[in-house]
């Protein structure tokens, strides 16, 4: 699977309204072979109850401890390099200026994330970013998300912009998809029994079976270090920045040692833009929409008649793309010869 980005920026007078609201963005570290994972679970659906949207959430898959192709889709995403210098899950990144047990925060016990959450939403909002997202093809493969940004100090630093698509619902009838739980055997250990939050997974079995997973990151672009020249490197108070990308939502192929690849639940996606400070990696500020499912875009459907397209069209580094882009196009036509096509 190959996954291509374009990008342009351009900059707006006074185009969109703004709420000058802080966000913050809680990144997790899980895995299904993460038998104290659970507990990371249950800290993010307790943040997501309390703050809303104003802690937006992603949970990336950390391969050495997880088998299935949400570890596969977090790496794609770009969450690659970042999940090699994770030591230990479950982990959480709040803006990427503090981590955290995505339960206890910074605590021994109790859930205490909100600590840390409360200290950075009270923080000064000096950017705030708006996002939109649309399908752009018939096959629903390619999203475009488009964001708009304002700053409220006049800046000589250079910022970045960063994308993320995560999937809601993730699931697979799989025994690699089983969520391993240590703490099935703990229900005579009364400082987890004590906990309400924590007590019921006492309850549950060593494999916990069935379940969806959400916020997993399947599609991404400058997750890590944020797109160079996606912002200018001084930014004015008298202009909207707006920026827009296109992302592919990867495909599984059907192979003999995979017949039952995963399927990415196109009507649980959502499209992440966030501000990063290139200097010191901090996350100034985030915002999300939730992309429409594909049967209310305006979209025709795809036609069930045609199995693979007439032509498919590749970038010099074998990356797909939506059309023929400017400079060297390479073009796989329907019985399988392969034309060059320059576009100036």
């Amino acid at each position: 699977m190959k996954k291509a980005v374009f990008m342009i920026i351009v900059a707006v007078l006074n185009s969109a309204a703004f709420a000058q609201t802080k966000r913050v963005i809680e990144e997790e570290y899980t895995g299904t072979r993460c038998g104290w994972c659970p507990r990371g679970t249950v800290g993010m659906e307790l943040v997501q109850e309390k703050y809303g949207d104003r802690v937006i959430q992603v949970a990336a898959h950390y391969p050495p401890q997880d088998g299935t192709s949400m570890a596969t889709l977090s790496k794609w995403s770009g969450y690659e390099n970042i999940m090699a210098r994770i030591v230990g899950v479950p982990t959480a990144f709040l803006d990427r200026r503090f981590d955290i047990d995505p339960y206890h925060g910074r605590n021994s016990k109790g859930f205490g994330a909100p600590e840390m959450i409360d200290q950075l939403l009270e923080q000064k909002c000096i950017a705030d970013i708006d996002v939109e997202a649309k399908w752009t093809d018939e096959k629903y493969q390619w999203v475009e998300i488009t964001s708009n940004v304002k700053f409220y100090e006049n800046l000589n630093r250079e910022y970045r912009l960063a994308y993320v698509i995560t999937a809601d619902s993730m699931y697979k009838d799989d025994v690699d998809w089983a969520q391993l739980n240590y703490y099935y055997n703990l229900g005579d250990d009364s400082s987890i029994t004590s906990d309400p939050n924590l007590e019921p997974l006492t309850h549950e079995k060593k494999y916990i079976k069935g379940l969806k997973y959400n916020h997993v990151p399947v599609a991404g672009a400058g997750v890590e270090l944020g797109m160079e020249g996606s912002l200018p490197p001084s930014v004015a108070t008298t202009e909207n920045y707006v920026h827009r990308v296109q992302l592919e939502i990867p495909v599984f192929e059907t192979t003999e040692t995979n017949p039952h690849p995963t399927v990415i639940p196109k009507e649980h996606l959502n499209a992440i833009a966030f501000i990063l400070d290139a200097k010191s990696g901090y996350i100034v500020n985030v915002n999300k929409m939730k992309i429409p499912a594909p049967a209310t875009t305006g979209i025709n459907a795809p036609s069930t008649k045609e199995v693979f397209p007439s032509k498919t069209i590749y970038a010099v580094d074998g990356s797909l793309r939506p059309k023929a882009m400017r400079g060297l196009n390479i073009i796989r036509m329907e019985d399988g010869s392969m034309r060059k096509v320059w576009v100036k």
